[in-house]
């Protein structure tokens, strides 16, 4: 397994997938420096500002959309190349080559995810007052890798049923349906929704973007462990079943 594992990461060797890694946290780098060129870091609104909407932007649209595009080149780089033909006849386990796509793909965005909270470190010593809670956001960010996880075997079963451009049309789908179910008490029957609900109580912001006060029931805290908990099962669960089907098809 870990030599499939290998195996599969060098698959991503100079290829545009690599170059997401940086690319993804230099959005928020990018949004952190236009906001320290056109506002005035002292000023309280501008902590919150920065706060609310970088974690917003990584939740529901940056890591959603980044997901899928690592799943879309995957599929893409083995249906041009014919691996999967020379696979199958040499009797690899299809199943566990599924499984070390979707390691490979989480091992990235956990990578990409530490670059963008090395970028949030980065800007807090710049100044203290840029971000708020420093140990909040960083907590936040890696509830959002954890709690996105379950997208990955998504993409990859409709990219490799549907194309790799279904991936990227259902994370568009997800993310606009987003916007409505992840304030309502089914939020949890939506792997898009988990990680902007979730970011309610730990950042306390509204997936609009606006800061919640007072005693808001979106700052029920009790949503953190079962999100979590979903979050880990499904992502688990989806990674076995998907595995299945992909070994048993016929036509690869």
């Amino acid at each position: 397994m870990f030599n499939m594992i290998q195996s599969e990461n060098l698959k991503y060797k100079r290829t545009f997938s690599r170059k997401m890694l940086v690319l993804m946290p230099l959005l928020i780098a990018l949004f952190g420096i236009f906001l320290l060129r056109y506002f005035d870091p002292n000023a309280e609104v501008f902590s919150s500002y920065f706060s609310q909407s970088s974690i917003n932007y990584w939740s529901i649209t940056i890591m959603p959309i980044g997901m899928a595009l690592l799943a879309s080149l995957s599929a893409m780089k083995e249906k041009k190349s014919g691996q999967y033909r020379a696979l199958k006849s040499k009797n690899v386990s299809i199943s566990k080559m599924w499984i070390s796509k979707i390691i490979v793909i989480s091992f990235y965005t956990l990578i990409t995810t530490i670059l963008v909270m090395t970028v949030i470190i980065a800007l807090y010593l710049y100044e203290n007052k840029f971000i708020g809670n420093l140990s909040q956001m960083l907590i936040a960010y890696m509830v959002v890798w954890i709690t996105t996880l379950a997208l990955i075997p998504i993409y990859l079963f409709l990219a490799e049923l549907f194309g790799t451009f279904a991936a990227i049309l259902a994370s568009i789908v997800g993310i606009i349906v987003n916007v409505f179910i992840s304030i309502k008490p089914m939020w949890f029957i939506w792997p898009w929704s988990w990680s902007a609900r979730l970011m309610c109580p730990i950042v306390k912001v509204h997936p609009s973007g606006v800061l919640l006060e007072g005693v808001d029931p979106l700052l029920d805290p009790s949503v953190i462990t079962l999100g979590m908990a979903i979050s880990i099962i499904t992502f688990l669960v989806l990674s076995f079943l998907t595995a299945k089907w992909f070994a048993k098809r016929e036509v690869l």
